[in-house]
């Protein structure tokens, strides 16, 4: 019982930290928009970038850039808590839930492939 309080307090801290810096970037970058003087007025196809587009993004630190770090983080968040999960698993000799972490992370993986070659 007391196995699962440390993996659900640890796991809470993740996911939290995770929700809190994720969202607090995509207001930064939505106030830097605004600072900026940038309109917020965006078509989907601006959404739609490739992969070099959001790096491109980032390297110049547009607002937008900004708000894509915090869906980064936000997307990553779930994966941080598997990996966790993972390590907690195996430390604790809990091979099957070892193996589970293992199975959900590499469908997340395959998942983020998959949509990065979109």
């Amino acid at each position: 019982m007391e196995s699962k309080k440390v993996l659900s307090k640890y796991l809470y801290k993740i996911l939290t930290i995770g929700l809190i810096l994720g969202l607090a970037f995509m207001l930064a970058g939505y106030v830097y928009a605004i600072a900026s003087g940038i309109s917020l007025k965006l078509s989907p196809d601006y959404f739609s970038k490739d992969l070099n587009g959001i790096i491109s993004e980032v390297k110049n630190f547009t607002p937008l850039s900004v708000s894509y770090i915090g869906l980064l983080i936000l997307n990553f968040t779930p994966t941080a808590g598997v990996i966790f999960s993972i390590f907690y698993f195996l430390k604790n000799k809990q091979y099957r839930f070892f193996l589970i972490g293992i199975v959900i992370l590499a469908i997340l993986s395959v998942g983020a492939i998959i949509g990065i070659m979109k």
